[in-house]
């Protein structure tokens, strides 16, 4: 048999050029999918946990959605293949370590033709899945009402390896737009208010919220047992706090925190906390153990304590949570929490409009020396953080910038657990899907550039309008300077709003109705002008009246449900407005 050299290196230099200039139809069967067309399976273990099976079902939606190919689920592999969770059964995963259960880290890498997708059985691979399709196909979970699905036509399996972890262990925050469990999931936050079944493992981890009066209630104990309630003045109150040091009262406290966990077992920190008031016992008992321990926060921490020792022996894998807030936020001297006890440290006292570790900000350094003494004495430290204000809920409130900065400086202090508390009973709030969006991003890696993800947003959200949206968002920030302090009380009549801002927020806005190119943006521009309407609104309460503006912005307030400020409901600050100004 003769074989022509010259043919030889003719086929050969063809083929060469043909991988060069074409590597997809090198391997063209890894085209996760093309014209509509796979050749690939998902597969899910018959032992997968409920998330796995949630977010392996999901992918296969996703892309069928985006490509128009139908991906078949299945529980055996087949010639080209998604795994989604590890599972030792598969052959692919023999030389790989699986996560811990309980892991929110995850890996996504290609082997050989395969797809592997998997972390913890818990969240960590729904969590892998949901970043695969956001990293390479552009899906992107906003709002619980808008998410965005580009369409594409095909895509190839190339080399693909990444693994992800938490930045912050606990992620949570209560704007009212954000409390559909699907969408906190999809954005990576692990953290529900309420504890309930659920297909993507979110966890209610904190039951209760200044405790005592409900552990203790005035209205069942106040006039038989008044030694239970503070000494202020000579004599024992009814609305304040408990007094510590009553040993009965120790003893009702663990006694329903005891029958609390029975009752609701599925919480992993119970609360046992000061009241909402600064009205504490000065009896001399109380007075002698702060005195002994450091302060306030001494007395406390020396009753939580024993509250935390006796639950330990019944339920040792159960914390108890503290405040460490207004008249409790400073650490305490000679004593130290149990290893059982979760201390909740708040800055409502801090400014928001620059991050805690500025040089700025008074108030914030206090904040940062009670941040490093407290981290030095616990592992179990837990962050109310808040991010809205509760004079005028709807009003500008530029805090974005700083969000980034301080989950970071939360984090290099080992908090275990970040609440970002916002608006949580109504919408209304200053651009509240921009910043719980933002926020989600930041909470699981607060080290992404805070201006793109602005950015990415805004583009996305308002379309056509966007450039007028950012240039609004821009104004709204240019009110910061060093001498800005906005705190979450901080009255909208006053610096750094000006008659002048309002005037360019309407210019801009209205520019950005014009260019709107659909009801859905206009619509969303509209609630985004309800921000200098409701600063003009208490700044020049007359003129917004005559200048027709009122009727609109009742009619938008009445349809978000827009409380105005703090326990001020739309109808009782419409009944009151209108009685003060509007004339029959």
């Amino acid at each position: 048999m003769h074989v022509h050299f010259g043919s030889l290196f003719f086929c050969f230099i063809m083929s060469f050029f043909t991988l060069v200039l074409n590597p997809a139809s090198a391997q063209s069967s890894d085209f996760l999918f093309k014209s509509g067309r796979t050749s690939y399976r998902i597969v899910v273990s018959t032992n997968a946990s409920i998330t796995e099976r949630t977010s392996a079902q999901e992918l296969k939606e996703y892309l069928e959605q985006i490509s128009g190919a139908r991906f078949e689920l299945s529980s055996k592999p087949g010639s080209r293949n998604i795994f989604v969770g590890y599972e030792e059964g598969f052959s692919i995963y023999n030389e790989i370590k699986p996560y811990p259960n309980n892991s929110e880290c995850f890996t996504v890498k290609k082997i050989g033709h395969d797809l592997v997708i998997y972390g913890g059985r818990e969240r960590g691979t729904m969590y892998g899945v949901y970043r695969f399709l956001q990293k390479y196909f552009g899906i992107q979970w906003y709002t619980p009402y808008f998410t965005k699905i580009p369409t594409i036509k095909k895509f190839e399996l190339r080399d693909i390896e990444f693994s992800e972890k938490p930045i912050i262990k606990y992620r949570f925050t209560d704007f009212f737009c954000a409390q559909d469990i699907s969408w906190l999931a999809h954005n990576m936050m692990n953290t529900i208010s309420r504890s309930t079944n659920n297909i993507y493992g979110a966890e209610a981890i904190y039951w209760g919220c200044h405790t005592m009066g409900d552990l203790i209630p005035a209205s069942k104990y106040f006039k038989t047992n008044p030694e239970y309630f503070a000494y202020r003045n000579f004599h024992r109150i009814e609305n304040g706090q408990l007094c510590l040091s009553n040993p009965n009262v120790l003893k009702i406290i663990i006694d329903e925190v005891l029958s609390v966990i029975r009752k609701y077992p599925n919480y992993k920190i119970y609360d046992v906390s000061q009241n909402d008031n600064q009205r504490f016992c000065t009896c001399r008992l109380c007075t002698k153990l702060e005195n002994e321990y450091g302060g306030h926060s001494g007395l406390m921490i020396w009753f939580v304590n024993q509250v935390a020792r006796e639950v330990k022996k019944e339920y040792p894998d159960k914390f108890i949570g503290t405040f460490a807030y207004q008249y409790t936020r400073h650490a305490p001297k000679g004593i130290k929490p149990e290893d059982n006890v979760v201390i909740r440290l708040c800055d409502i006292e801090c400014c928001l409009s620059h991050s805690l570790e500025s040089e700025c900000c008074a108030e914030n350094k206090a904040f940062m020396k009670d941040l490093k003494d407290w981290s030095n004495l616990t592992n179990n430290l837990f962050i109310w953080d808040y991010i809205v204000n509760y004079s005028n809920y709807m009003a500008p409130f530029p805090n974005i910038q700083v969000l980034g900065p301080n989950l970071k400086t939360f984090s290099k202090y080992g908090v275990i657990e970040v609440f970002e508390e916002a608006q949580s009973g109504t919408l209304g709030n200053a651009f509240e899907e921009l910043k719980s969006w933002v926020l989600t991003q930041l909470m699981w890696n607060p080290y992404q550039n805070t201006d793109a993800l602005v950015k990415q947003f805004v583009n996305d959200y308002y379309g056509a309008a966007s450039k007028d949206v950012l240039d609004y968002y821009n104004l709204c920030c240019s009110l910061i300077s060093e001498n800005t302090h906005l705190t979450c009380f901080s009255d909208p009549t006053k610096a750094p709003f000006t008659d002048q801002f309002i005037e360019e927020a309407y210019r801009i806005l209205e520019r950005a109705l014009a260019h709107a190119d659909n009801d859905i943006v206009s619509e969303r521009i509209q609630k985004v002008l309800l921000q200098p309407m409701a600063l003009e609104c208490v700044r020049q309460p007359k003129e917004f009246v005559e200048k027709g503006k009122w009727p609109k912005f009742k009619t938008q307030l009445l349809k978000y449900k827009a409380f105005f400020k703090v326990k001020e409901s739309p109808e009782n600050f419409i009944k009151s407005f209108e009685s003060q100004y509007i004339r029959e």
